[in-house]
Order: structure tokens, then sequence, then C-alpha cells
């Protein structure tokens, strides 16, 4: 993709992609291309319409409509006033609107009258005589052309090009949508003097880029390393994102409109399933590569999609610009509701999202989306009590159902007028409403908060009128905190009110978040409860029941040492009834959870397996030693876990451990296989006749140096004699978890 021009860059400004209010063009028009050719007109001040925001595209244009249309192009109205007196045909009177028009036009041989002394200004134009006068506006005379009026015309119009998109006959009357169509075309196309027509009358002409967002008075452009705010005069249709364009200039550089050229970029518009460090796997099951060097925006700041890819959570909306070698070339990444949209908690549930339009004051008629948790979904999968936000640039609704119940800790800047609160040690936005009705409660109250999609609080009730407490994976519990994990993606750290012996045994395991203290959580174990039915993973079906978009999936060995995977980790195209422990579903009936016992493997830390002994305090002050497991993955030294019974046999040997607080709630002792350098390829290995897939996380060590950083790449340049080892049968799901080079 080329460049800006020199004087666009030098005056652009990174964007922050907000969400913008755009121009919203004229009302009648069906058709986004001729929307586009429209608003083109109207923002050079060729056209305003008919009246009340109508265009009428099928209406025919009169002879002297025309000519007001060819001296507005050339932005030369001021000076058609000096001809408005002229009374060169007899039914065009100095007192006709069109007067200076029409006579500007003949005066400068662009049209002429019918030869009886007439004009006839209220005729139906021709699509002969249209081509005529933007042909002679680009410096052509009848001497140019061997071929007879109107054919030496048109034949030459569609050699510059100024008739593409067009078929029509010389007879032919023309629409106003056709005239759009001319007109635009003719902007772009070259004057007998070699210019462009656009930079000969306005000023200047860009180079192409891509634009990815419209405000009131500012156009996004990316350049195909970057995306740069330029200043506009009067803002662009919201038609015109993702389209690549050329930006006409008037004298003094500021753009006055965008002409679309051909497409440089695809854009494919995507929900998240989830993200792996060379591909985004969508929710229709596809992969989209991105190279770790693409251009991403991710919530208005600029960074490389490898730089962020863990945080990019399931459900998230995302845009995709691919280039014509399929390269992705910027990815975007924005919020789904902007800080100045106010969002809505639903009272009841709408019947159509015509009736939810309405209650953002938006058009019922509207072609709007709407995504819950981050699933395309129906009004009728909305629940009361969501709280829905609307994005203006994606025409969707967002809805989010996550709420927590907490006490009321702090507001700023104060009590009184509360704009921000604090939930868990963590500040929050208020949105109006949210502000309004959390100035009722005083502080310490226990409230039940509700959030929208980007984690403003858009609801403060009273948690004896609405209760919370929502799921989460219990990480890294220590003696006074626990990093949770909510299924939304959310991550929170916060102290808790659980003793502190049974508050680590929840480590690695679902729990439900509750409140009994201010500014502190309380965790209690997840009450398991089994679906029994079984996972299509192709399918994205538990039983009968869909997966969302968002649907957090975790493997477990018997529900601990829970740890996060993604269908893409699944081996199998479906996963028995046996080995899945629990499903949570949303409103609408989608899985928004599913709890596996031991299908990945990848519940295990795996390494070189040590023994030894763990002491533990007694009530008498005494201490008991327990046999103990670690796992070395590196040069420290491992840290060791309680097992129930082991003996000295399993120190030395490679596999893995399933560990949670100071527990180790499973072995897995890994099958060996030898191989070659060259027996390595596109993410399997072929050892002792088995074709083994190679694990993303997969640990590398060299022998002979004691390197436990070597990549996969490092251990075959160093050694040809390798030995793989794998967690279970390849027919099993099982795949290499260490490499060694002997």
């Amino acid at each position: 993709m080329k460049k800006l021009l020199s004087i666009y860059l030098a005056a652009a400004v990174f964007i922050s992609l907000l969400t913008f209010t755009a121009k919203a063009g004229f009302t009648d028009i069906p058709d986004e291309e001729t929307q586009i050719y429209a608003s083109i007109l109207e923002q050079l001040g060729v056209v305003n319409g008919v009246g009340a925001g109508r265009f009428e595209p099928y209406g025919k244009l009169t002879r002297s409509q025309f000519c007001k249309m060819a001296v507005c192009i050339l932005d030369e109205a001021s000076a058609a006033a000096q001809y408005a007196n002229s009374s060169v045909f007899t039914d065009v009177r100095a007192s006709h609107w069109a007067s200076g028009y029409i006579h500007y036009c003949v005066k400068k041989n662009m049209i002429f009258g019918t030869g009886d002394g007439s004009f006839a200004p209220d005729r139906e134009l021709t699509y002969a005589e249209a081509v005529t006068i933007l042909m002679r506006m680009l410096g052509y005379k009848d001497s140019d052309f061997s071929a007879p009026w109107p054919n030496g015309y048109i034949s030459g119009a569609a050699s510059a090009g100024l008739s593409k998109g067009l078929d029509l006959r010389g007879g032919d009357k023309i629409t106003r949508a056709q005239a759009a169509r001319l007109f635009v075309n003719l902007l772009i196309t070259k004057m007998t003097t070699g210019d462009i027509f656009a930079s000969a009358v306005f000023g200047g002409l860009s180079e192409a880029v891509l634009i990815t967002g419209v405000s009131k008075n500012t156009v996004e452009a990316f350049d195909g390393t970057k995306i740069t705010a330029l200043k506009t005069a009067n803002g662009l249709d919201n038609a015109f994102i993702g389209r690549s364009c050329r930006f006409i200039t008037d004298k003094n550089n500021s753009i006055l409109t965008a002409i679309p050229v051909e497409e440089a970029y695809i854009e494919k518009k995507i929900t998240v399933s989830s993200a792996k460090y060379t591909y985004v796997l969508d929710t229709d099951g596809v992969k989209n590569y991105i190279g770790d060097k693409t251009v991403m925006y991710m919530y208005g700041t600029l960074t490389e999609y490898t730089d962020v890819w863990l945080d990019i959570k399931p459900g998230a909306p995302m845009t995709i610009y691919f280039d014509m070698q399929g390269a992705a070339r910027l990815v975007l990444m924005e919020s789904t509701s902007g800080s100045d949209a106010e969002a809505v908690v639903l009272t009841a549930v709408p019947s159509t999202l015509g009736r939810l339009a309405v209650l953002f004051g938006l058009d019922p008629e509207g072609n709007y989306t709407l995504y819950k948790n981050g699933s395309r979904s129906a009004a009728g999968d909305l629940a009361v009590n969501d709280v829905v936000t609307y994005n203006k640039n994606s025409r969707a609704f967002y809805a989010s159902d996550f709420r927590i119940s907490a006490f009321y800790e702090m507001a700023w800047p104060n009590f009184e007028t509360p704009v921000k609160m604090t939930v868990f040690g963590k500040e929050f936005d208020l949105t109006q409403s949210a502000q309004i009705q959390l100035a009722s409660f005083e502080k310490n109250t226990k409230l039940t908060v509700s959030f929208t999609e980007d984690m403003r609080i858009a609801s403060v009730m009273s948690a004896s009128v609405l209760t919370a407490k929502p799921v989460a994976l219990a990480r890294e519990v220590s003696g006074d905190s626990a990093k949770l994990i909510f299924l939304n993606g959310y991550t929170l750290t916060a102290p808790y009110t659980n003793n502190p012996q049974n508050a680590q045994k929840l480590e690695k395991t679902l729990v439900t978040v509750d409140s009994n203290a201010s500014g502190k959580v309380t965790l209690s174990a997840l009450t398991l409860k089994a679906p029994l039915t079984a996972l299509d993973t192709a399918a994205r079906k538990l039983g009968t029941a869909q997966l969302a978009a968002s649907c957090a999936i975790y493997d477990s060995i018997g529900g601990n040492c829970v740890t996060p995977v993604s269908l893409d980790d699944i081996a199998f195209s479906s996963v028995p009834a046996a080995d899945i422990l629990h499903a949570e579903y949303d409103s609408a009936g989608r899985v928004t959870m599913i709890l596996l016992d031991d299908v990945t493997g990848n519940c295990y830390t795996y390494g070189r397996l040590d023994y030894g002994r763990i002491n533990a305090p007694t009530l008498d002050g005494s201490e008991i030693y327990y046999p103990a497991i670690g796992v070395k993955t590196s040069a420290a030294e491992p840290m060791f876990f309680q097992i129930g019974a082991a003996d000295e046999s399993i120190k030395g040997k490679w596999g893995g451990a399933a560990t949670g607080g100071q527990k180790v709630y499973s072995l897995n002792i890994l099958t060996s296989a030898n191989c070659g350098r060259n027996d390595f390829s596109n993410g399997y290995v072929i050892a002792d006749g088995k074709v083994i897939p190679l694990a993303d996380n997969l640990l590398v060590y060299i022998k002979d140096t004691d390197n436990w950083e070597a990549t996969l790449t490092q251990a075959r340049t160093y050694s040809d004699n390798l030995t793989v080892y794998f967690d279970r049968a390849p027919d099993d799901g099982g795949c290499v978890r260490v490499v060694i080079a002997n």
C-alpha cells in the first residue's frame, strides 16, 4: 500500500480508535455504492438532495440541473452568478433559477442550445449529452474524435475511464444515481493537460490508503505501516470504513472528501474463539493466520499481534485486513462501547432488535447486530438485568451479564458525587445512571454491581435485591490473597476472608466468588454437576446446546489442577460424557463453561521428576514428613509437592505432575522414542515408527551442556541423536512433551 502524501503524515496524529458519530447520508439510497457517490458530491457542494434528507437516486435529471452540477464540481458556482442576467435563449430568462449555470456552461463551450433559439432547460438529459459536457470539461473538443457525435465522445469517455461502471446508450435518460457515478469518475480522470481533474480543480489528490474509521472532522487511515488521524472539512460517511480511498484536498491541504479505488485489502470481521501465537481461531472454526509483525490496534493502542495475543479474550470482535496475497496486514480490536456510550440495564426483554434500538434513541428500522457475552445473539437471548451498550461504528449492541456482589469500599471524588467506584481494591468507571444509583447508598453497604462488556459499572443494586456469585478459576492463592480469572476473562487479585489453609486447597480449582467483608472476597468450591452429554468439538455443541463464542474450557484432574484449554487443544472430534465434569449455561441456553477430566494432558507440568520429602507442623509443635515430588523444568531447583504414595524409583524419570495447592493429584510417567534431526516436520515427529504431534509448550533439553532453555532448532543442530517423550499414545490424543538432545 502506498504511503500518504507527506503533507498528511506531517500533520498526522496517532488515533485512539474512539467511537465516532459520522455523517448519516441520504435516507432514501438503498445501496452503499450510490450512498458513497452521493456523499462525495454532497461534501464537494455539487448536490444537496431534494429536501428532507432525500436524494431520489432513481429520479431523472434535467439539462438545467446537470448544468448546475457541472458548474459546482468545477468550484465555479460564484463565478456563474455573473451570468445570471444573460438572456441568450428564449426559454431561459434572467429570472430562471438556473440562468447563471446554463449561461456559464454555454460560455465555456460545454453545452449548446437546441438550434432554434431555445435551450430546453426542463428536458431530461440524455447519456450522450452528459458525457459530452464532462468530456469537454476535461479539455476534449469535437476535433479530437473521428467518429460523428455522440459516438466519438462516448467511446472517448470509455477509454478515459469516465464511464466506468455504467452501461448506457447515447439516447438513454440518466438517473441521479448514474449522474453521481459519472461525476465521481470525473474526479479521478485525466484531463487533456495530463492533470487529474480533482487535483487541477480542488488542489490535490492523495495516494491510496485504507480508511478504518471516521468522525465528524477526522478520518483514520492505514498507510501500510500505521494508522493516522487526519483532519477533514466535513467528515465522511460511515460507508467509507473498510475501503481503500484517495483523498481530495483543497489548496490549504484540508481533506474535502475521499474517492474509493480498487480494493487493496480484503476486510474480514470475526468473533474470536481462541488466540494462538500465529493465528486466531474464529467461531466458524477457521484459522486466521497473523504474522509476528502484523500491525495491530488494540483498544486504541498501537502494538504488534505477538505482543498481545495472550490478552485476546474469546468472544471479542476483531477486524482483520488481508492484502491481495492473503497476508494479514492490519488487525483492529476496538472497545465494544465508547467512553461516551451510556449503557442500558434491561428491566424487560425486548422482543426485537428494533425495540432494543429505541432504548438508545436509534432508528428501529436500522440494520443492527447483537452480541451477548461475545456470541452473535437474537433479542430473545437477552435477560432482565443484562447490560447493553451500542457501538456506532459496527452498528452492534453488546450485552453482558457479568455481575458481582461486593461491599461499597470507596468512591471518587467523593461519596456524594461518585464518578468511580472501588470494588475489591480496584477502581471502575461508573456510567451516569450508575453514578445516580450509587449516590443513594452508604459506605460498607453490600451491593451487586453489573458491568458493561468493557468493564464499566452500569448498575448498582442492593445485594438483598439481586445477588451474584460468579464462577472463577482460583490461581496463585497465597496466605492473604488469591488471583481469580472469571469466565469473561476479567482477572482480579484480592484478599480473601477464608481460612488460609482452606483457601490454599482451592488453588487451581473453580470457585464461586462472594463477599463477607469490605474489600475481601469469599471463595467457595464450585459444586460440580456433570451435564451427562458428549461434547462435539467440530459442531461446537455440548449435547444439543451450542457453545458460546466466549465459552471457557478447562481441563482438570477430577476437578483439581484446573487449566484453561481451547477446543483446538482437544485431539478428538468428540469427548464422551464420562470425561465432562461440569458445564455452565447462559440465559439463552448456550454453554459458557465446560470442565473436562484429563482430556488434553495439559494439566501436568512436564520435566525430570525428583523425589524428596516436605514437612508439615502439627498442633503439638512436632513435624511430620511426607513424600514429595518435584518437576525440574529449568536450571533452578524444583518446587516439591506432597504426594500420597511414591518411592525413589521415580527420581530421574521424565514425566508430568498435576499439582494444586501443596499436593500432587496425579503423576504421568512419559514414554520415550528415538529419532533423528530430520524426523521433525510441521509440528510432528516420526519416532520409532510413530507419528506424534508436538505440544505447544515443548520442553527441550540438551543433555551434554545441561541446557534447559534450548529451542528445538538448537537441539536438532546440536545432535542427530534425539529422544522424545510423549504422554500417551498418539491415537489417544498424546503428544510429545519433552525433547532431549543426547
